[in-house]
């Protein structure tokens, strides 16, 4: 296993203008060598790599701060011999420095570090669910920067999807008429709901006797846009072709009884603004189990029985939360933005891969994807193991920026007579009482813009800060061998994968996420892994400690005998 760096300009994603290797430990001149170069990944974060550029190297002088691109390769053998190269990171010279030697220590930042070279005007989000967010996000910033810096929204897992029915291919139909009182002819226009016949929709237009073309207004619906109608979601998919969606939802193995809504989804901001359209907002938070719909699913697939029995007209898609970003005062910084209206929010993490598609006439595409996880889950196949490849182990837990009490102050307008606003401060107080118990009243005063607050906007406001101020991290620092390195057969260690830790002298024997990985690539043996899971509320670390002191007593007394 060995590692190799090359740097360059690219005019495009993964499409390089000009390349060149600077790191090959098995070349034989000094051309590409490099001291310490050390790579650091870390889950979220965009990481860094940093070495030393020697006198003699290719690039000594040549790279350029901010254009220079640069990426690492790692390459493994396989069973027949043959070494496979693949990219594990990427990203931009930041800064170098010369010392007395004339040798350059080079610091280069991480891909994900290109979403500072962008950001959004004060925008307003309503509606959208976080792949939109995400698609907007992506679309503003690629308006901004060089070809080579674009993202793609990429897959986001984030919510539990909730699974909704719908039936296509219903007619609007003529379905009466009568004479109004001036004898004028009135046609009945009718869309019937497939199941039991109910009217779903219905209109009367005045026209001609013997006019035997349609006049329904629905037929000029906008396509695809929905409206409520008797409790139901309708939409014109085609000409005469209308969906109907049904108000029950499936997630969590259960069917729901949903709150259906009809909105606009949009983004409003001067630097890019995003229309989605009028659509279903599906509700299941406050909702009740269905007794009359039943939605199961068996390898993937989904079927709905209405009081027992199957009905195989039905069709199934997802449906995402949707939710509201900005106040229409908000801007920054386009990796800024992501982290304060999702990650801090709502947790998990962003990360970055590469993929490519051969498209029709154009050729091959490639893409960076920025997926956003509420949770890894893949596993490394490998376990660390004492007295297998477990070289060092240090644990920790640790709160992060703790506050256990939250005021939240700001501007309240009232109006009185004669055309008077009388603007007073109010505040609102949000405590964690479980938490000072433990750490004691740690106050943090918070400022909530605007002249027109109420008392429940500034409680929420400070429940909110209190939340996201209440995060304890728990993790362990490892030094282990990779058994790949070792020439075992095995899948590699990887970041950003869940891994079985076993340790019976540290009481330790459990699944955590590779959150950090530091590589000296000229030394792979020293690999340090850091692995570790954060929490955001006290009752989940409380029972952590508590199971850290199970495993430490049932440690002692083995030991004792």
């Amino acid at each position: 296993m060995s590692y190799k760096i090359y740097a360059g300009t690219q005019s495009g994603v993964d499409t390089w203008v000009d390349k060149a290797c600077i790191y090959d430990p098995g070349d034989i001149t000094d051309t590409k060598k490099l001291i310490s170069p050390t790579l650091t990944r870390e889950v979220g974060k965009a990481g860094s790599l940093e070495f030393t550029l020697p006198l003699g190297n290719v690039a000594h002088s040549a790279l350029q701060k901010l254009m220079t691109v640069v990426e690492v390769q790692q390459g493994d053998k396989q069973k027949d011999g043959k070494e496979i190269w693949r990219q594990i990171w990427q990203g931009r010279v930041m800064s170098h420095e010369q010392d007395f030697r004339v040798r350059q220590k080079v610091y280069c930042e991480g891909e994900m570090a290109y979403l500072n070279d962008s950001g959004a005007a004060p925008y307003s989000a309503r509606n959208v669910s976080f792949s939109q967010f995400l698609e907007w996000v992506c679309a503003n910033h690629n308006a901004q920067v060089d070809a080579y810096k674009a993202f793609t929204p990429g897959k986001v897992q984030m919510d539990t999807p909730m699974v909704v029915p719908y039936i296509d291919g219903l007619k609007v139909v003529k379905s009466g008429h009568h004479y109004d009182d001036d004898d004028d002819y009135i046609q009945h226009y009718t869309i019937y709901n497939p199941i039991n016949g109910a009217v779903l929709w219905s209109e009367e237009v005045e026209q001609s006797s013997v006019d035997s073309q349609m006049k329904a207004s629905c037929l000029s619906w906008e396509l695809n846009a929905e409206r409520m109608s008797g409790g139901y979601v309708l939409s014109r998919i085609g000409e005469n072709n209308f969906r109907v969606r049904y108000p029950v939802a499936y997630a969590d193995g259960k069917t729901w009884n949903a709150n259906v809504s009809v909105a606009k989804a949009y983004v409003s901001c001067p630097t890019c603004s995003k229309d989605f359209g009028t659509y279903s907002i599906y509700d299941i938070t406050k909702a009740s189990e269905s007794s009359t719909y039943k939605i199961t699913e068996k390898g993937g697939l989904y079927s709905l029985a209405i009081n027992g029995e199957v009905d195989s007209r039905f069709a199934f898609d997802t449906k995402e939360p949707t939710y509201s970003f900005g106040d229409g005062k908000n801007y920054g910084k386009t990796l800024d933005i992501l982290q304060s209206e999702l990650t801090d929010k709502y947790g998990g993490y962003f990360v970055i891969r590469h993929g490519s598609v051969n498209l029709p006439f154009f050729g091959q595409q490639n893409y960076r994807y920025l997926d956003y996880m509420q949770k890894i889950t893949d596993k490394n196949p490998q376990t660390i193991a004492f007295g297998v490849n477990m070289l060092d182990l240090s644990s920790y837990t640790k709160a992060e920026d703790i506050c256990t009490r939250v005021i939240a102050f700001g501007t309240k307008t009232e109006k009185t007579w004669p055309f008077v606003d009388i603007q007073s401060i109010i505040s609102q107080t949000a405590n964690d009482v479980k938490a000072q118990k433990i750490y004691g009243i740690i106050t943090k005063v918070i400022h909530v813009e605007g002249n027109y607050n109420s008392p429940q906007s500034l409680l929420d406001a400070a429940e909110e800060k209190l939340a996201k101020n209440l995060r304890y991290l728990n993790g362990m620092t490892v030094k282990a061998v990779d058994l790949k390195d070792a020439g075992i057969d095995i899948d590699r260690l990887a970041i950003g994968k869940q891994t079985h830790i076993f340790s019976a002298a540290h009481g330790v024997d459990t699944w955590l996420l590779c959150s950090k990985l530091v590589e000296p690539l000229d030394a792979p043996d020293k690999k340090e892994f850091t692995f570790g899971t954060e929490f955001s509320s006290l009752s989940d670390l409380q029972s952590l400690t508590a199971r850290k002191a199970s495993d430490a007593y049932d440690l002692s007394r083995a030991l004792k005998g």
